[in-house]
């Protein structure tokens, strides 16, 4: 048979495709946090703006675009934004300020929310902080 490879070649060439397209394969990619979510000052006022600080760290070998986040607020999508380029084994470090009202709040820092990103853990991605602002505008 003329122009038809053996048997055993074919199933090489045809593992050595597979392999290459990425089928079958984990994504090295992984997102996390380095120190989570913060917050200051410490402790908080209702008269000095509040700011929420974190790192988003790529820790994988491949570079990653586009990296939506969210926080949520008391339950509720409060701030959003995109990291443009983290390349790979970096990060990026990132605040939001705001002046907050008395009382406790819960915020929760998400990671790429849409799950656009495919990773090796999906369940690093988020971190969770409560603050506390006193009434009357004093720490």
């Amino acid at each position: 048979m003329a122009g038809t490879l053996p048997r055993t070649a074919t199933v090489v060439l045809a593992a050595v495709l597979i392999a290459s397209s990425g089928c079958g394969r984990r994504s090295d990619i992984d997102l996390t946090f380095d120190h989570g979510l913060r917050s200051s000052p410490t402790p908080p006022t209702s008269l000095v703006p509040l700011t929420l600080s974190f790192d988003i760290i790529n820790d994988s070998l491949d570079d990653v675009d586009n990296v939506e986040w969210v926080i949520n607020r008391d339950g509720v999508a409060f701030k959003s934004g995109i990291i443009g380029h983290i390349d790979d084994g970096d990060f990026d470090f990132g605040t939001v300020s705001f002046t907050e009202t008395a009382g406790s709040h819960i915020y929760e820092f998400v990671i790429d929310p849409a799950n656009r990103i495919r990773e090796r853990s999906e369940d690093n991605n988020v971190s969770v902080i409560t603050v506390v602002v006193p009434p009357g505008g004093t720490g």
